[in-house]
């Protein structure tokens, strides 16, 4: 779902790396759409993906409220399948402003995965 064009390594520090990209609008399902105007940052630790994070570079439209530049955050964590060498997503975080009748309001959702199952229904991870 990402422009390959835009991915740029912006930090590298011994084996740690972090990747930015831009998502390709062409690309995204419409509940996504939000993803024309945000920024990702991919986080290696050694060979090991640990997280994306999202910060919207422009203002937005997210769950009905306009939410203005710099304010949208999403982080998603990972953790690695040991049986296939593939990812999971661990667990998410959402941290964004918005304004409500003159007031500021700041929404909070964090989501934590307990159990992924496979075609077997045996857990992975």
């Amino acid at each position: 779902m990402y422009d390959e064009s835009t991915l740029t390594l912006v930090i590298q520090d011994g084996s740690n790396l972090v990747f930015s990209f831009l998502y390709d609008p062409s690309k995204l399902e419409p509940e996504l759409k939000f993803g024309k105007k945000v920024k990702g940052l991919i986080y290696l630790v050694g060979d090991d993906l640990e997280k994306v994070e999202l910060v919207n570079t422009e203002p937005l439209k997210f769950m009905g409220q306009k939410i203005e530049w710099g304010v949208f955050q999403c982080t998603v964590y990972f953790q690695k399948i040991p049986e296939n060498g593939g990812y999971i997503v661990k667990s998410l975080d959402e941290r964004y402003e918005y304004l409500s009748k003159k007031e500021s309001i700041t929404s909070e959702i964090s989501r934590e995965n307990t159990s992924y199952m496979d075609k077997n229904d045996q857990t992975m991870g």
